[in-house]
């Protein structure tokens, strides 16, 4: 990771973005899994195994969904952005690993509030005509400036920005549309997880980017979370008393027994919100 630092172009930095692209990390970079997964804040509900995650209650034999993780290295942003405006349809959890030596080091995060979306989207239609295709945060060909953020704020839009530095843990939101410019060479990974309250806006992202999809006539991106059917395993396991024959062995996945709560709010998690969120 040292060795992650200046490019060998300053002009043009280079971004190795869901790595690995196919094959499952865990295979791939067991060690660095492992430390990943010692590493995650409330792994009952962000590790793939967590009791919390509908993820788990998927039959072990059943054609596994696209959740991560996956690493992100890329170099300082050069002037543009290193991850453009988007909205992912699970709740993610990123974690910084390495920021380049000898400097500020980190990145600068921009997110919407949730419930202003769809006046953000409506905004940017109107401010960035011409500069995307389709739906204006789902084309993922717009970059936030400072100006903008100070204009949506203006429009009552709430938009929080802050620096994330090695060893911090940001959680996304489900429907959460968010911008990343790394200020230094950073390294993360990050997972996706889903979560019963969230599901509905789980829901609502995956209708809106279907339609994207058919607005701009994409025939190469596909569905690779599999919703419903992970909502139909973890319904199939709430209505049987018997754990399903091929259902994964850890009991406080199985809803009939666990010590678990499914509220969120019940995650043993301390959180500080005190100087959280800036102005840019």
């Amino acid at each position: 990771m040292a060795e992650f630092e200046q490019p060998s172009d300053p002009d043009n930095p280079e971004k190795l973005q869901d790595w690995p692209p196919t094959e499952d990390f865990e295979k791939e970079f067991p060690e660095i899994y492992d430390l990943f997964e010692d590493c995650l804040v409330a792994p009952w509900v962000t590790s793939r195994r967590g009791p919390l995650n509908l993820e788990m209650n998927m039959p072990v034999d059943a054609c596994p969904p696209d959740t991560g993780p996956k690493a992100y290295l890329a170099h300082s942003a050069a002037g543009g952005t290193t991850t453009r405006l988007h909205c992912d349809v699970t709740d993610a959890i990123n974690m910084m690993f390495h920021a380049e030596d000898g400097s500020k080091g980190g990145a600068l995060w921009i997110m919407i509030d949730r419930d202003h979306m769809s006046e953000a989207e409506r905004l940017l239609r109107k401010w960035k005509e011409g500069l995307f295709e389709g739906h204006p945060v789902h084309s993922q060909q717009l970059n936030l400036t400072e100006k903008d953020v100070q204009d949506l704020r203006a429009a009552e839009v709430n938009v929080w920005t802050f620096k994330q530095k090695p060893g911090d843990a940001v959680f996304i939101p489900a429907g959460v549309g968010h911008q990343v410019t790394n200020e230094t060479a950073c390294i993360k990974i990050a997972v996706d997880f889903v979560t019963s309250s969230n599901v509905e806006f789980s829901q609502r992202i995956s209708q809106e980017l279907r339609e994207h999809r058919l607005t701009t006539d994409d025939r190469v991106s596909e569905d690779v979370l599999q919703l419903h059917a992970m909502c139909w395993w973890t319904y199939k396991r709430c209505q049987l008393e018997n754990l399903l024959s091929n259902a994964r062995s850890d009991p406080a996945s199985d809803p009939w027994i666990s010590n678990y709560s499914a509220a969120p709010a019940y995650v043993p998690v301390s959180l500080d919100s005190g100087g959280a969120y800036s102005e840019i």
